[in-house]
């Protein structure tokens, strides 16, 4: 089966638009801002996030921010405060047995460039089920 060029064009443009968003969503778990997200029951800012979960504030707002143009974490603005939250009918698609492969972003991730050596007919034979993080 062969694929327009114009499908093929918006295939990519899809993978490569959601790339940083997925990685994004990936260490947010990984590091426990989603966690945090998920346990308050108000809007929170990445000060607060950052206080409970031992991060740096500006990197949580970083991450945020990224998930808040991805749509997947919403924003309540006023002149003094960002603050932060997954609405209440939102919180089930953060479960992690709905998303049960947000692990293999960052295993992918962890591994890219190993297996770019890898693939070069010089290069070393498989990549070990010992390394997997």
């Amino acid at each position: 089966m062969t694929t327009s060029t114009s499908s093929c064009n918006q295939k990519v443009k899809e993978a490569v638009d959601n790339t940083l968003p997925g990685l994004t969503l990936a260490l947010a778990f990984e590091v426990g801002i989603i966690d945090a997200l998920l346990q308050s029951d108000v809007a929170v800012t990445s000060k607060d996030i950052g206080h409970v979960k031992k991060l740096k504030p500006r990197y949580v707002t970083e991450i945020l921010n990224c998930l808040v143009c991805a749509e997947m974490v919403d924003v309540e603005k006023t002149d003094e405060t960002i603050k932060y939250f997954i609405p209440k009918e939102n919180r089930c698609v953060f479960q992690i047995g709905n998303i049960p492969f947000v692990g293999l972003i960052s295993s992918a991730a962890v591994r890219f460039h190993d297996m770019i050596s890898r693939i070069h007919q010089d290069g070393p034979c498989g990549l070990p089920y010992g390394d997997n993080p």
